[in-house]
């Protein structure tokens, strides 16, 4: 066991971390994590720079869980190559993290725009963390404040829970980000980068932070992995901000309940990038090959609150499938709704806002002729006129095959006249840039039906691309 200063202690600064494999760690203490005297560590890490190998270093904090820390120079460094295998890590207790003083300790030793030259990449906290085949787990509360100076213009990564490849991340309890942030602040809830990994949330995940660069509540970059919401995710910020992610072929399902508030920067930060917000991410791109569909049979709740400041471009999606690449075009990614996505927006802008997005945004460095197709499996949505609010499916460069779909037309109770919607191509997809094509194939074997058929019938006119849910006689 490595105890680096006073762990497990009621209130007392510290961390508890194991480098033996096999072991079960259980904390059900309350530990107060980040003080200047934190035990930190560096890590080499292998990227991907412009499609090419490289490597970074970035000085790391980890609270509970797993290292092997080589501290026989002047100072920590983390082993590569040999992760602990087969722990189990379980928080029962509180873990509060606090950025403040550890950047303001080694601020002068993390990189910014005008210091590129310093050793290390970023500050990273990796609250929660085990290596291969092990098991995270968290059954008690974890609380981030991102209360270090906002004007710091270092990257500050902070995850709560990670685990390495064929490992379990399971939270069944509260993990919530608060503060001010800063404008490179960025935030995983629980991040996966292994293969053959379960990430499931049952509990909650919430996160109100003022300035944010990135933030993710679930994100995996593993292949074969199972990444699901059972629980409550609420994230509220400015900059991206994402519920779920998969970069890799997996399972993404959201069985449970995400809210996405997306807000522009605060006017004092002076910061002028486009803010954007989705609840299931997936960026397709040549590393893709064989992909599941993306599900939805949960809540999904959007909101937008804009300002004068706000850009027309932001995008605010439920499912957003960010087609990257050329090569994505070989691939057939599908979308499914099963449960319910709800798109609301404040202020005087109105942004780019829908239940799904599909957007091929290398289209402008690609041939006019290339196009992605897009399959729509059953969608559920609510009853109205999609012609004015064009808000179920937009994006560009895709065509979309229908031949699967079955639009679930969810009716009002307080309605009393039947209301007739157009389900036209043109209405049901919105172009976001008329300089790029949309088209779609199989739309004649398009469905449509009513959400409650013991109260509904849905009467579709094939000819004049429309539906009324009629209220059946009661017998």
């Amino acid at each position: 066991m490595i105890y680096p200063d006073s762990c497990g202690t009621k209130e007392r600064p510290g961390c508890i971390l194991t480098d033996k494999s096999g072991v079960t760690l259980l904390n059900r203490d309350d530990l107060l994590i980040g003080s200047a005297d934190s035990f930190v560590f560096g890590r080499e890490s292998k990227i991907i720079v412009a499609g090419k190998p490289a490597k970074e270093m970035t000085l790391d904090f980890a609270a509970l869980g797993t290292a092997i820390i080589d501290t026989s120079g002047d100072f920590p460094v983390a082993v590569a190559g040999s992760p602990v295998r087969g722990a189990t890590v379980i928080n029962e207790g509180h873990i509060k993290v606090h950025t403040k003083h550890l950047l303001k300790k080694y601020k002068d030793q993390i990189q910014d725009p005008d210091h590129p030259d310093r050793p290390y990449k970023y500050l990273r906290i990796v609250v929660m963390n085990a290596g291969v085949n092990c098991e995270v787990i968290n059954k008690g509360r974890i609380d981030v404040y991102f209360d270090h100076d906002e004007s710091n213009r270092s990257t500050i990564y902070v995850t709560t829970m990670s685990g390495g490849k064929g490992s379990s991340v399971l939270n069944y309890g509260t993990i919530c980000f608060h503060g001010n942030g800063s404008v490179n602040t960025r935030m995983r809830g629980m991040a996966t980068f292994g293969d053959n990994v379960t990430c499931i949330n049952y509990g909650k995940i919430i996160a109100d932070v003022g300035c944010l660069d990135d933030a993710r509540l679930i994100t995996t970059g593993g292949t074969r992995a199972n990444v699901i919401n059972e629980g409550v995710m609420d994230i509220k910020g400015p900059g991206r901000v994402i519920g779920m992610t998969r970069y890799g072929d997996s399972n993404l399902i959201n069985n449970g309940s995400i809210s996405i508030t997306t807000l522009d920067y605060p006017a004092e930060s002076g910061i002028k990038k486009m803010c954007a917000g989705c609840a299931m991410f997936e960026p397709l791109n040549e590393s893709r090959s064989n992909i599941t569909p993306m599900v939805n049979r949960g809540t999904i709740n959007l909101k937008s609150e804009s300002s004068e400041a706000t850009s027309a471009d932001k995008l605010l999606l439920g499912m957003y499938l960010d087609i990257a690449s050329a090569d994505a075009a070989s691939l057939k990614p599908s979308v499914i709704n099963e449960g319910i996505i709800n798109v609301d927006s404040t202020g005087p802008v109105k942004i780019r806002a829908a239940e799904a997005g599909f957007i091929f945004n290398a289209l402008s460095q690609l041939p006019d002729d290339l196009i992605c197709p897009v399959t729509v499996g059953s969608w559920k949505t609510k009853l109205r006129d999609l012609s004015s609010t064009r808000d179920l499916f937009i994006g560009e460069g895709v065509k979309v095959n229908y031949g699967a779909a079955e639009l679930v037309f969810d009716r009002n109770e307080k309605e009393e006249d039947p209301r007739e919607v157009s389900i036209a191509p043109e209405d049901i997809f919105f172009l976001v840039n008329d300089a790029h094509r949309y088209e779609y194939v199989n739309y004649e074997a398009l469905k449509v039906c009513a959400a409650d058929p013991e109260k509904y019938e849905a009467q579709t006119d094939t000819a004049g691309m429309t539906v009324i849910l009629k209220r059946k006689e009661e017998s």
